[in-house]
């Protein structure tokens, strides 16, 4: 720690922030249809104009810290390093969302926000009548590789009370087909039990909120073990489906590239966010567009450089 650094007082450079935070969160549960973005937008102006270089400083003290959020820095000060400005950004992102700068509650990968485990478990015991919030993963199987990364299906449950009643969510490997997650580490166990974990509890948090969380497609992307290495029967996948599923799974399979696959994945993010499509489509959509790159796009791509 520098001496610049140990000048600071943290709850100083902190608290215009945090206060205009809390402002700018109480203002956009408050507000409705367009007013709510006018709410977001004004909000983002002020917490920006509450960081000062002191903020950046704790906030800089706070990224790779056990008692703040992680980063995907290396340890030996090798690779990329996070300017003070890029970390307050994300820093800004996740308290938009309701997350805290100290408890591991989010971390910043590739100059991204990513929403962690103890997120999900905090938000979901913040809702009115949860109760024994619990989040359990058996120990990862290694099942293939993606690229330099292994991966691995993970089995596990997430359980809460709502109102003494309970809510589960489990994945499983068993007589009715297997649920498991696939997640991505580079041969790390520990990494893909966490990864499993925050999916868990992500997908617990969803089902009790009624909400989608849409930032993340990244270190929590999990896809189901059955479609890693079979073609989606599309017609059974989606009997009964309402739209526009359908419709996106014919977009899916007429895309030619890469490039125009992205875009029909964009206006399904899309549609998600205006609460057009529900997560479980989301989830059903992103295996296929997986599947589709892996396996055909993505050998066509390559027989065409040759």
């Amino acid at each position: 720690m520098t001496k610049n650094e140990l000048a600071v007082n943290p709850i100083e450079a902190l608290t215009p922030l945090i206060n205009a935070t809390e402002k700018t969160l109480a203002a956009v549960e408050a507000s409705e249809g367009m007013m709510k973005s006018l709410a977001v937008a004004h909000g983002i102006i002020e917490m920006r104009n509450a960081v000062s270089d002191e903020t950046k400083m704790v906030l800089r003290i706070l990224a790779g810290d056990p008692s703040g959020f992680q980063t995907d820095e290396k340890d030996d000060g090798s690779g990329r390093r996070y300017t003070p400005d890029e970390i307050a950004n994300v820093c800004l992102h996740a308290l938009m969302k309701g997350a805290r700068l100290v408890g591991d509650e989010f971390q910043i990968i590739k100059g991204r926000l990513y929403l962690g485990k103890e997120y999900f478990v905090r938000m979901l015991g913040e809702v009115s009548g949860v109760s024994d919030v619990r989040v359990e993963v058996c120990r990862p199987e290694a099942c293939g590789r993606s690229g330099k990364e292994t991966l691995y299906a993970v089995a596990g449950y997430a359980f809460c009370k709502v109102d003494g009643k309970p809510v589960e969510v489990e994945l499983t490997n068993g007589t009715g087909g297997d649920t498991r997650v696939v997640v991505s580490a580079f041969d790390s166990i520990d990494a893909a039990a966490g990864k499993a974990r925050k999916r868990l509890a992500q997908m617990l948090y969803e089902r009790v909120t009624g909400s989608a969380v849409t930032e993340d497609e990244g270190p929590s992307e999990a896809l189901p073990v059955g479609l890693l290495n079979q073609t989606p029967d599309w017609e059974l996948e989606f009997a009964g489906r309402p739209e526009p599923v359908p419709t996106y799974a014919q977009q899916f399979g007429d895309a030619k590239n890469a490039d125009e696959l992205r875009d029909v994945w964009k206006s399904v993010q899309d549609d998600h966010k205006a609460q057009r499509i529900s997560a479980r489509d989301v989830d059903a959509l992103r295996r296929y567009s997986t599947w589709r790159f892996e396996n055909d796009l993505s050998a066509n791509e390559k027989d065409a450089d040759k």
